[in-house]
C-alpha cells in the first residue's frame, strides 16, 4: 500500500470571493478580485485556483487572470508566456447557463512576487444577478 505523500502538509487556502458572488452591474469590464495570497508561504509550482463562473447575460464572457503585487496596493496582470489572449471560462447564451468549474494553475511568474491573486473579468456589460463568480486557492505550504 502506497503512502499518501500529501497527507497533512497539503494546505487548502480558502481565500477569495465566495463562489456565488454577483458581478457588479454596468458597463464592461466588471471584476471580481480574489483575496491576496502571500507567496512566501506557498511552495513553488503548487498554487492553483479553483474558479467557478456563471454567465447568464447573453454574450457575457468571463476570463480568469492571475495578478501579482509587491506592495498589495498596485496589482499587475500576468500575461501568458506566448502573449496569447485569455480564453473565456464561461459565455452567456439566451437560455439558462450552467456554472463552469475550472482549475487554473498559477504561472511561474507569481512565485517571484510577494502577493498574487486571481481576478475574474467580464468581456461585456453584466445585466443580471445570475452572473456569478468566485475562486478558492489550493497549494502546498512551503516547508521553509
Amino acid at each position: 500500500m502506497g503512502r499518501d505523500i500529501y497527507g497533512s502538509d497539503l494546505k487548502q487556502g480558502v481565500v477569495g470571493t465566495a463562489f456565488d458572488t454577483n458581478f457588479p452591474a454596468g458597463a464592461a469590464p466588471q471584476v471580481l478580485s480574489g483575496a491576496k495570497i502571500g507567496m512566501s508561504r506557498v511552495e513553488p509550482g503548487t498554487l492553483s485556483a479553483h474558479v467557478k463562473a456563471t454567465a447568464q447575460t447573453t454574450s457575457l464572457t468571463v476570463v480568469g487572470n492571475w495578478q501579482v503585487s509587491m506592495d498589495d496596493s498596485t496589482y499587475y496582470d500576468v500575461v501568458p508566456v506566448n502573449g496569447a489572449a485569455l480564453v473565456a471560462l464561461a459565455t452567456g447564451t439566451a437560455g439558462a447557463d450552467t456554472a463552469v468549474n475550472k482549475v487554473i494553475p498559477a504561472p511561474d511568474a507569481v512565485y517571484a512576487w510577494r502577493y498574487a491573486r486571481m481576478q475574474l473579468v467580464t468581456g461585456v456589460g453584466s445585466a443580471t444577478t445570475g452572473d456569478l463568480g468566485g475562486c478558492k486557492y489550493y497549494y502546498r505550504e512551503n516547508p521553509f
